[in-house]
């Protein structure tokens, strides 16, 4: 694409061939009407990326917005800060207003320089599922100990909860990477998306109204540090056994779409690549290029 040699269109094409013929969840057969709908007839590999998209929305909203606001509290008690106050004070160095900031800043430098080795590895190497079994198994471990936050762990929990976000990243990218390989038909690929996209965000809101609804029932409306434990005890439990299904059942291997070209590393080719992107839309789209640096 940096050279002008291929469209996205090709290149879109060529990935969607990359799957083995004899791999029938990546196959295209005549699909029943009701292939786009869970449980997605015979097309495994669409059922594993569901279960894996409620997972995914269990630990946004369980990191996010439970374990979040409790961090949030426990960091204003460090700071010595009365409740329903402004808070000047510091823990560790750091206002409690502020931590959920940080957190985001940190996530995304990181999550965007990491993307380019990502895509080498989905492009080049043939251990797109190894490395999603890894990350699914490492993010699950970096859940369980956030089950028993308290007011002496919250800063060690803090500092897991980026380091499983960081991770969570890396499993994104594997898993998306299955996505447009799920059918070579654009209609039905957009019904996959469309059902997937509805399947993750009615997880979520399904979690927040159970999380508050056992809240309630057990008098912890105003008690965020139970509710955090009890939504991540939910959150690890169901996300071991349905990732654990989707990516040691449900989903297959891939073999590389394309050699590493002579000359570089499977660890610097995807930064080559974004360069050489670059300095061809900066050459060629500079419309493109300032909206970029805008962004």
């Amino acid at each position: 694409l940096a050279e002008g040699k291929h469209t996205i269109n090709e290149e879109i094409g060529k990935s969607r061939m990359t799957a083995s013929d004899d791999d029938p969840s990546s196959a295209d057969p005549h699909q029943p009407l009701f292939f786009h709908l869970p449980p997605y007839g015979e097309h495994l590999e669409a059922r594993g990326w569901a279960f894996d998209s409620i997972g995914r929305s269990l630990s946004v909203v369980g990191n996010a917005v439970f374990v979040g606001t409790a961090l949030i509290h426990l960091a204003r008690n460090d700071a010595g800060c009365e409740p329903d106050e402004e808070c000047t004070g510091r823990a560790h160095g750091i206002r409690p207003s502020s931590l959920l900031s940080l957190y985001n800043i940190v996530i995304g430098l990181a999550s965007s320089a990491l993307l380019p080795l990502l895509g080498a590895i989905v492009d080049h190497t043939h251990h797109r599922l190894l490395l999603a079994r890894i990350s699914a198994v490492a993010y699950c471990a970096a859940l369980f100990p956030m089950i028993f936050l308290s007011q002496s762990t919250w800063f060690a929990v803090a500092i897991l909860l980026i380091v499983n976000a960081f991770i969570g990243w890396i499993h994104t990218g594997m898993a998306f990477a299955y996505l447009p390989e799920m059918s070579n038909d654009r209609k039905v690929l957009g019904r996959l998306n469309t059902s997937f996209t509805a399947i993750q965000f009615g997880t979520g809101v399904f979690f927040i109204v159970l999380v508050v609804g056992i809240s309630a029932a057990c008098g912890w409306v105003d008690d965020s540090l139970a509710t955090a434990r009890l939504a991540q005890s939910i959150n690890f439990t169901v996300t071991v056994v349905i990732w654990g299904y989707s990516w040691f059942v449900l989903f297959k291997p891939r073999q590389a779409m394309s050699t590493v070209p002579d000359g570089s590393w499977v660890l610097t080719v995807g930064f080559q690549k974004l360069y050489h992107t670059s300095i061809h839309i900066f050459n060629n789209h500079k419309p493109l290029a300032w909206f970029y640096a805008a962004m």
